[in-house]
């Protein structure tokens, strides 16, 4: 029997700070009942959360695109982020604000209504390291809309397709939208390596096609940008992905993650030579500065490396 680990961690809202295994979400809560809300995830080294302005940017574009009110300050959202932080004390921590419209009323929302803010810090100090690379299988999306999409929790469509990626021997899936492009993997951007003799390619599908603009993909490539290693926002048909020779994955939680599959292409990011070694390496510096050490990335723990 599969034994399921609750969380560890805390939660704020309404100024209340309570322990993960024993919050509770109010039932008539609208991101609950109907998805009407927006959210974010960040990750965080101790104290310290990479990219959080960012993530707050975008969470008030999405927020407005719904016409959710978000009447907190910066400086509110980073007092709620550093006190479950403290409370959590992990070395690494996910760390997810969640905007609802509010509590009540039906599909078409009430006037008057009070948005509800929720703060979350959960443990990621892991015992084992995750799987070094993985691979990807193809999935066709069956309602992907084209531009950027907006961060709620609308997951059906990629619950149930990773169910089936699982099944069949894959680590998680890569969308494809309806007009053929490869789009994103289940919650990560993705970055495809080809090589002709001297010259490196480097390509991310762009926003149009259908992707969450990644606060991590931005990273990676400003990263890259500062480093003279261009990178192109492109359109990549399905068709294309076995002329490409490394690829890989970026998210706030997953950081950069190499594949050695996608479908039956078999890719070479994880060899010796591999160009993601140089980029992995580029990432790890720009943590260190970003929190002040060399860290592992999958527990949070100080490296030696």
């Amino acid at each position: 029997m599969t034994t399921i680990t609750k969380p560890s961690g805390y939660a704020i809202h309404q100024g209340q700070v309570t322990a993960l295994d024993s919050a509770v979400l109010p039932i008539f809560d609208r991101g609950a009942l109907f998805g009407d809300m927006v959210f974010t995830t960040v990750v965080a080294f101790k104290l310290v959360p990479l990219n959080l302005r960012q993530h707050l940017t975008r969470l008030r574009a999405h927020a407005a695109q719904l016409r959710i009110e978000m009447p907190w300050s910066d400086a509110e959202f980073e007092f709620d982020i550093k006190t479950v932080l403290e409370y959590t004390n992990a070395a690494k921590c996910q760390v997810r604000i969640i905007i609802s419209r509010g509590i009540g009323g039906t599909l078409l929302p009430p006037p008057g209504l009070k948005p509800e803010k929720y703060v979350t810090a959960t443990s990621l100090d892991h015992t084992e390291a995750p799987l070094k690379e993985i691979s990807l299988a193809i999935k066709h999306h069956p309602a992907l809309a084209r531009g950027e999409q907006i961060k709620t929790n609308s997951y059906h469509w990629t619950v149930r397709a990773l169910i089936e990626a699982h099944t069949s021997g894959y680590h998680d899936i890569i969308w494809v939208n309806q007009d053929g492009e490869v789009t994103e993997a289940a919650t990560a951007n993705i970055f495809l390596l080809a090589r002709q003799g001297d010259e490196l390619e480097i390509i991310t599908p762009p926003v149009q096609s259908g992707i969450l603009n990644g606060t991590m993909r931005a990273t990676v490539i400003k990263l890259l940008a500062q480093a003279s290693i261009p990178v192109h926002e492109q359109i990549v048909l399905v068709d294309e992905i076995p002329r490409f020779d490394e690829a890989f994955l970026t998210s706030s939680i997953q950081g950069l993650r190499p594949i050695e599959r996608i479908g039956r292409h078999k890719l070479h990011s994880t060899r010796p030579q591999a160009t993601f070694n140089h980029i992995e390496r580029l990432f790890g510096t720009w943590v260190e500065s970003q929190i002040g050490y060399r860290v592992d990335w999958h527990n949070g723990k100080k490296s030696m490396r």
